[in-house]
């Protein structure tokens, strides 16, 4: 099985780059890297400003 981790999308326009997004899906990263997967994080008691 792939989990995709990574998505990008160019746009290109007259040779040029237009437009350059870019994500990674974090719960599949924090499976993939953690023992635990999202087991191991912990939320913050406080919101975070």
């Amino acid at each position: 099985m792939i989990h995709q981790l990574f998505v990008g999308r160019m746009e290109i326009e007259d040779g040029y780059i237009k437009l350059l997004r870019e994500s990674i899906n974090l719960v599949e990263l924090a499976l993939g890297i953690d023992p635990n997967g999202l087991a191991d994080y912990k939320l913050h008691s406080a919101p975070i400003a």
